[in-house]
């Protein structure tokens, strides 16, 4: 699995509610939770939930963006993504890294577009929420494996 290599192959919206900011249940200005989900066997899709309030302009959004990627090894020409694949470092980081700029955009324009101000999400670092849920879970006694999979979330 050395040798991992993802080409985006689709971007894509899957839901998107513009809102009051009192409608989008959230203690701050915004909250992120990644998902990686198998689509089929040369195929990922990196899910990004987005909660979005801006207070000051009394706006909204929940937005679900996904990227799909294909998925080859250069070494191994019968590859197919398995759950190892899923739980890789590399599909935690590094693909939602590609991907989170598209959903940035995405954000921005929808906000001017509805006549607000552009909403420039921070940039994210995937390396360090990978580490840090690696390290809260490793202080926590669970085992790594048995949550490996789940959602990469900050807030």
């Amino acid at each position: 699995m050395a040798s991992l290599k993802i080409k985006p192959i689709k971007f894509y919206l899957k839901r998107l509610l513009v809102s009051s900011a009192d409608e989008v249940e959230l203690k701050k200005k915004l909250a992120l939770e990644v998902s990686v989900l198998k689509v089929d066997r040369n195929t990922i899709s990196i899910v990004l939930n987005l909660k979005l309030r801006l207070e000051e302009e009394n706006f909204g959004m929940t937005v679900t963006y996904a990227v799909d990627f294909h998925v080859s090894d250069a070494e191994d020409a019968n590859f197919v993504v398995s759950d190892e694949t899923l739980d890789s470092q590399f599909m935690k980081v590094n693909a939602p890294a590609i991907a989170y700029p598209y959903l940035r955009a995405f954000v921005s324009t929808v906000c001017i577009n509805a006549g607000f101000k552009p909403s420039i999400l921070p940039a994210v670092n995937f390396q360090a929420m990978y580490n840090m849920q690696k390290q809260a879970r490793e202080n926590s006694g669970d085992s790594v494996g048995d949550q490996e999979n789940g959602p990469i979330k900050i807030e």
